[in-house]
């Protein structure tokens, strides 16, 4: 494959969407990645599609290590590399509050989760 590859975290919707989609127009094979499962983003990857992008889905809660690791692993098996990653996906908290007004637990889980998740997909590949 010639393309280069980006994937973008919390792709299906919003502000990942809008950047997997101009990834796209500037001709790279996008995969999208969010927590619901395949079938639910069919219809987003059906619309890239229709826009002449190259694009697929692969579903990846960053909060936990096990879909980290099978995300990676997937990227090299499909592709063999990934040129560019975006780290969009957030946790967001159960409860809406001013970031100052959030419980520290909330707002400690939401850090390491969207530090550390994506750090551990983009580590170099030891041989």
């Amino acid at each position: 494959m010639n393309r280069k590859i980006a994937s973008v975290t919390g792709s299906r919707r919003g502000i990942g969407l809008a950047i997997a989609e101009e990834l796209g127009k500037a001709g790279y094979a996008v995969l999208l990645s969010d927590i619901v499962d395949a079938e639910e983003a069919v219809p987003v990857i059906d619309r890239l599609r229709e826009r002449g992008i190259e694009a697929a889905y692969l579903r990846c809660d960053i909060s936990r290590e096990e879909d980290r690791r099978r995300f990676a692993a997937e990227v090299r098996e499909r592709y063999g590399r990934l040129d560019v990653h975006v780290n969009n996906a957030g946790v967001a908290p159960r409860v809406r509050l001013d970031v100052l007004r959030r419980p520290r637990k909330a707002t400690t889980s939401s850090w390491i989760s969207t530090s550390r998740g994506p750090s551990s997909c983009v580590r170099p590949r030891r041989t």
